[in-house]
């Protein structure tokens, strides 16, 4: 029995010892658990350049009606989304003046007229001399431009509608004084094909192009969508937003729009840009546009400061720090520590 205790004490021995030098080397970090992550190489890749804005339905020939001359309207015989018909009288101002002025310049012409006969007469007979002959033609000239310039006017001091369409608005009401050439209506060609006006940051402005498609959806319609093209690109920004206009000429479509609608649009601008991409549960401590990744180097996984360009669905595309062929950790990065060891389990495709 005595002989058992010291093989007994031996064998402890050996155990605390054992135990003591795990313990030293878990500190040191030499035999630190393996971590098994997964890791994907950086590549370039096309970034889905999709521009997303909103605007309004309209039509492509919107114009402005009003009466060349100024007074008082007199009758306004339609009202706002009225469909009317090509010629059709809209309205018309009260015509006691533009009558009256009419009349004086049909008097002066009729006058002027009497007096050049008469004076071309004495001409003939050597009574009138040639100056006179030539002012008095001078003043039935003048009287004739006055007399075309009061007929215009009375032909003008009537709206009628220059194309089959609508009435989108009416801006003035009977009785009003309104001044030459202000607008009465806002008036839409049914001849006329839509469009949709949006507005667009200048990131996006440069991006697009004339020519480019784009897709539009609207509230009424929402289970179906109109296909377009990028018809007019602003060249200078609305100095009170900052913003560009872009007109998004609709296809042929049998829906029934109207002008005003709201819009939501997708642009697919024809150029492509390329970046860096990675998986998006590659990133750590996001913060805006910069986030931590952990890129694999000598099995060990080195934390690295990124930023962000884009995130689009799963991907994210990199503006800076990273390069290309490098290998990020996608899956198991929270458990990687400052000394941490990392088994590859295999190389993840780019979703």
């Amino acid at each position: 029995m005595r002989t058992q205790y010291p093989l007994l004490a031996f064998i402890a021995s050996i155990i605390l010892i054992s135990h003591s030098s795990c313990r030293l080397r878990n500190d040191d970090g030499i035999s630190n658990p393996l971590i098994p992550v997964k890791v994907v190489r950086t590549d370039w890749e096309d970034m889905e350049s999709v521009i997303r804005s909103s605007g309004t339905i309209t039509t492509a020939s919107e114009q402005k009606l009003s009466f060349r001359t100024g007074g008082i309207i007199s009758k306004i015989y339609v009202k706002e989304g009225h469909s009317v018909k090509k010629g059709q009288l809209l309205a018309e101002l009260n015509m006691t003046e533009v009558n009256a002025s009419l009349h004086q310049a049909e008097e002066l012409f009729m006058k002027a007229s009497r007096d050049f006969e008469r004076i071309e007469n004495l001409f003939r007979d050597t009574v009138a001399t040639l100056e006179q002959l030539q002012n008095v033609r001078t003043a039935k000239e003048l009287a004739a431009s006055s007399l075309e310039i009061a007929r215009f006017n009375q032909n003008h001091s009537y709206i009628r509608a220059p194309h089959n369409g609508l009435i989108f608005k009416k801006i003035a009401h009977e009785n009003e004084m309104i001044a030459p050439g202000y607008p009465v209506f806002l008036f839409g060609s049914a001849n006329g094909s839509w469009q949709v006006r949006v507005n667009v940051t200048d990131r996006d402005i440069v991006a697009i192009g004339l020519g480019d498609s784009a897709t539009i959806s609207l509230d009424a319609y929402p289970d179906q969508s109109i296909s377009g093209r990028i018809a007019e690109r602003a060249a200078i920004s609305n100095p009170f937003t900052g913003l560009f206009m872009l007109v998004i000429q609709l296809d042929h479509t049998d829906l029934g729009l109207l002008a005003g609608m709201i819009a939501r649009t997708r642009m697919f601008p024809s150029r492509k840009n390329t970046a860096l991409s990675i998986p998006i549960e590659s990133l750590l401590e996001v913060n805006g546009k910069e986030a931590v990744v952990h890129v694999l180097k000598d099995n060990r996984g080195v934390r690295r400061n990124i930023e962000i360009l884009r995130i689009e669905g799963d991907k994210v595309f990199i503006r800076s720090g990273l390069e290309e062929g490098e290998e990020v950790v996608t899956q198991g990065t929270n458990f990687i520590k400052a000394n941490s060891r990392l088994e590859i389990i295999s190389d993840s495709p780019m979703p």
